[in-house]
């Protein structure tokens, strides 16, 4: 009942070790000088991603953005060209408007042969600096947008010839009506622009239906009679008196369209409309946007009323960074951008490998070979046996793995350099399994060796101590007068309860598998965790640092739970 009682106490430290581990590798984390989201930030990173990366360790949450308004993604559009898009939307009551918007690609227009000239069109009356503008403050805010004009409203379309175009450069345009069934008609047929410079305007454009319009304008270079079109469109919507009972919201900025900041290859459409009558719910089909594209290709997106991320209460955060950590939910690896519990996973086999074959050479040969020096006190074969455990316990052991890896990989060519495998015979395949165990084997020599003679000479040390200091009890004497044999003595009586200290040593080591092995597995290039560990501390891969730095906690704590059990067994008084 006793040892009973003491497991279960022992379980409940344990519990409690844990949560104090966490509770403190929150707060240094917290605490760190600077952000600590900088680690979430990388080159080339969206602000989409880092949003995901910040709610998923904790930082944030998702709320609904400010205001009423929709977005969604143009995808594909790396076309030069107009997209023309038509946007349904539909209230709880069934009732329906449609609106239409253009996006245009125009940095992709390219010079006329070896000839500079080279155009791209703007309706700048619908080009709107969002930061000047005045009105609602978007999550991610576009320095500039195009907006849509409202019928009866006059428009200029300007030709903006970059580059050095020649002096005699003639500018005209088609404007073309597309109706919402795709029908087409001539609106204004031929316009002349007027030069100021380089830039050329058409004079005002009033469009007169609501739909989209296609203007080509072409550039010709009356000197070379050469030429060249492009296609910018702009649309034209029905004033809010007659979209009854839906809205435009100008403060939110009606419709409009802005380039993808972080991908060239895409736009972005965003409408702010609402419905007096009923609710414009935020599911599939309320709000649906069809894209034709340049090359007439049709894509049908859904707009949302996004979400955007707000700062979580420091409790909030420690409660999902302590469940994701007990779920061994560590999130994904910045670099690989796979999950870091399947890496680790991957790194564990060759780490226990290497240490756990270490730590049984370290333990069974030095709790013996410490009892038989302890037991010849004061010989020669002790005091040679100190001097050599001294001199590899002092020895650094980066430098002590260097000196093998010149003298018996580099000299004498013996072992391999470093690594756990030969690439050449594992590309290929191994012939058989002892084949694959012998390369193995050859690679783990020269780690192994450096790892088992530090460990070693400490764990003779420390077990020929205990043994001397036991050998002086009176249970000792009283086995020796009753005629016990001198090995049973040694071992049985003697080496048993000097063992205890070596335990502890031996359970604080399973920690080390990691922290120690840092150096070990980068001098050999062994693919373990310590290795993982310096390439993602290099990386600044959090969430993999996180990981591995928990996971040897948790190996930490369950070593001395394992040793305080070892204690129990091996030494009643321990449960008293």
């Amino acid at each position: 009942m006793r040892l009973r009682t003491f497991l279960f106490k022992r379980a409940i430290h344990t519990i409690i070790t844990l949560l104090v581990v966490l509770v403190l590798l929150f707060i240094i984390f917290r605490l760190m000088p600077g952000d600590p989201t900088r680690f979430f930030i990388e080159p080339g990173q969206t602000q989409d991603t880092r949003d995901r990366l910040l709610v998923k360790f904790g930082f944030r949450h998702w709320v609904d953005a400010p205001g009423d308004y929709r977005e969604a993604s143009i995808s594909e559009a790396d076309l030069p060209g107009a997209y023309l898009i038509t946007i349904n939307v539909v209230d709880e009551d069934g009732n329906t408007a449609e609106l239409y918007a253009t996006y245009n690609v125009r940095w992709q227009y390219a010079s006329i042969k070896d000839d500079p000239l080279q155009v791209h069109g703007s309706v700048d009356p619908l080009l709107v600096n969002f930061l000047e503008d005045g009105g609602l403050e978007f999550f991610n805010e576009p320095m500039e947008r195009l907006g849509t004009a409202v019928v009866g409203d006059t428009v200029t379309v300007y030709a903006n010839l970059d580059g050095s175009p020649p002096s005699n450069v003639e500018v005209r345009a088609n404007v073309t009506y597309i109706s919402p069934t795709g029908a087409t008609e001539d609106f204004m047929p031929d316009v002349l622009f007027t030069a100021s410079g380089q830039r050329y305007s058409s004079g005002p454009i009033t469009p007169d239906k609501a739909g989209h319009y296609d203007v080509a304008i072409t550039a010709r270079d009356l000197d070379g009679i050469e030429s060249m079109t492009i296609h910018y469109a702009f649309a034209a919507n029905l004033p809010n008196s007659q979209l009854l009972p839906f809205s435009l919201i100008a403060d939110e900025g009606g419709i409009f369209t802005y380039p993808d900041e972080f991908n060239v290859a895409s736009g972005r459409v965003s409408i702010a409309i609402v419905s007096d009558d009923a609710k414009i719910l935020n599911t599939n089909k309320t709000v649906v946007a069809t894209v034709v594209r340049p090359d007439a290709k049709v894509n049908v997106v859904d707009l949302y009323h996004p979400e955007v991320t707000a700062e979580r209460n420091i409790f909030e955060q420690f409660w999902v960074y302590f469940t994701s950590m007990l779920q061994l939910d560590f999130g994904k690896s910045f670099f690989s951008q796979r999950p870091v519990w399947t890496e680790i996973q991957e790194k564990a086999p060759p780490t226990i490998l290497l240490f756990g074959s270490a730590l049984i050479l370290q333990a069974v040969f030095g709790v013996l070979i410490g009892v038989l020096l302890a037991w010849r006190r004061g010989t020669r074969m002790e005091l040679s046996a100190v001097v050599i455990s001294l001199f590899f316990y002092s020895i650094p052991l980066f430098w002590f793995g260097i000196i093998l890896i010149w003298a018996f990989a580099f000299q004498l060519g013996w072992f391999p350099f470093g690594g756990m495998v030969t690439p050449e015979l594992a590309s290929q395949g191994y012939p058989d399994i002892w084949a694959e165990i012998t390369d193995i084997g050859a690679h783990m020599v020269l780690p192994l060796i450096t790892l088992m003679m530090v460990g070693l000479a400490f764990t003779i040390l420390l077990m020929r101590n205990s043994m001397l200091e036991v050998l002086g009890e009176d249970y000792i004497t009283t086995a020796k007068a009753k005629g016990l044999s001198e090995r049973k003595v040694m071992y049985k009586h003697a080496g048993r309860n000097a063992m205890l200290p070596v335990v502890t040593v031996i359970a604080m080591s399973v920690g080390s598998v990691v922290s120690g092995g840092v150096l070990t597995e980068t001098i050999f290039s062994w693919p373990g965790m310590g290795f993982y560990l310096v390439q993602s501390t290099l990386q600044q891969d959090y969430p993999a640092v996180q990981g591995v730095f928990f996971l040897l906690a948790v190996m930490t704590i369950l070593a001395n739970v394992v040793a305080d059990v070892l204690y129990a067994f091996m030494d009643p008084r321990v449960r008293l």
